[in-house]
């Protein structure tokens, strides 16, 4: 069963049978990335609720805000407190005049 197909020819249909090949395995690849990427949000056809549309105004207010816009009503520690507090005085010791264990007297009571 020998064919008369020469050696070029089988070069040629060798290499369109690659490049065949090549463009499918190509055209599973992207088709694969395009349904695993995240792609971004599609625009809905259904108009923004109240909650949506302003949190869409609070970014956009938010993102223009620099370093230091909300620090008006920081303080700095400590500074609103007037009065002065003493950390108390050193300890004193108090020996405790109670028996200790096993020395009370069990009648007594």
């Amino acid at each position: 069963m020998e064919s008369d197909i020469s050696d070029a020819d089988l070069d040629v249909l060798l290499n369109k049978h690659v490049k065949k090949a090549k463009a499918e395995n190509k055209r599973l690849s992207n088709s694969m990335m395009k349904s695993t990427a995240r792609s971004p949000l599609k625009a809905s056809k259904r108009p923004l609720t109240f909650k949506e549309e302003r949190e869409q105004e609070r970014i956009a207010e938010s993102s223009n805000m620099g370093p230091g816009a909300h620090d008006g009503h920081i303080i700095p520690f400590g500074a609103d407190n007037k009065s002065k507090v003493s950390m108390g005085r050193k300890y004193e010791f108090k020996p405790d005049t109670n028996p200790g264990a096993g020395h009370y007297d069990t009648d007594a009571a």
